[in-house]
């Protein structure tokens, strides 16, 4: 499994505070495949969710598909208006997976968006890989785009780590701990919301393993 990493300092005022932040974690050990009561923050979902046999050292894990239908999205997105409401507030956004399949007909995105049923959503900032690519890229979205290519490959070998912060007007993106880029245009201030997703582009099915979500909020009156 890929190493963790601590969020970043500095960007809240008190972050032991629940007045300016807040923090929550998903290790997917409870809940079931059933949408609305996936893990222990109760994912809403598409395509096939199914509850993943844990491996030694690592348990709690939740398999996506697709399915063989082109065009189909399995994905995990928190439900409610409330953590929609995040729009320019500060936050540090991981997401723990493995790719199960990586080909041109496979895209891949992991972190905030405003659509997680859409290719693209309007809105978003995350790690993308979009059907062509066979590496991995950071993308800030806000109706246009900012693209930057990591040079790190796809890979189905092993569990991965990517990152996000956004702080001072701009995010910055970790993968494996290392920083690999930093966005300063096209940041989104539309409602966005946690979540990860496959889609397939041909009659195919295509899946990957989903580990650890972890997110603080910053900024927050309360």
């Amino acid at each position: 499994m890929a190493t963790l990493v601590t969020p970043a300092a500095g960007i809240w005022s008190s972050p032991t505070d629940f007045h300016t932040r807040s923090h929550f974690v998903d290790d997917f050990y409870g809940g079931g495949g059933t949408d609305g009561a996936i893990g222990a923050l109760g994912w809403g979902s598409g395509g096939t969710i199914s509850t993943v046999t844990g491996v030694a050292n690592n348990p709690g894990l939740v398999g996506l598909a697709t399915g063989a239908s082109s065009g189909t999205y399995a994905r995990l997105n928190l439900y409610g208006g409330g953590i929609q409401l995040l729009s320019a507030n500060d936050f540090d956004l991981s997401w723990v997976f493995k790719v199960g399949t990586t080909d041109v007909d496979t895209t891949i995105r992991a972190g905030i968006s405003s659509g997680w049923a859409s290719n693209p959503g309007t809105n978003g900032i995350y790690f993308e890989k979009a059907a062509a690519d066979t590496n991995w890229f950071t993308t800030t979205r806000a109706t246009t785009e900012t693209r930057t290519d990591t040079g790190i490959a796809v890979s189905t070998a092993s569990y991965i780590t990517v990152r996000m912060v956004r702080t001072s007007g701009l995010v910055l993106f970790y993968f494996n701990g290392a920083l690999v880029a930093t966005h300063t245009t096209t940041i989104p201030t539309a409602a966005v919301g946690p979540g990860i997703h496959i889609l397939n582009s041909a009659a195919a099915n295509k899946t990957m393993t989903v580990d650890y979500f972890e997110m603080t909020i910053g900024g927050l009156t309360r």
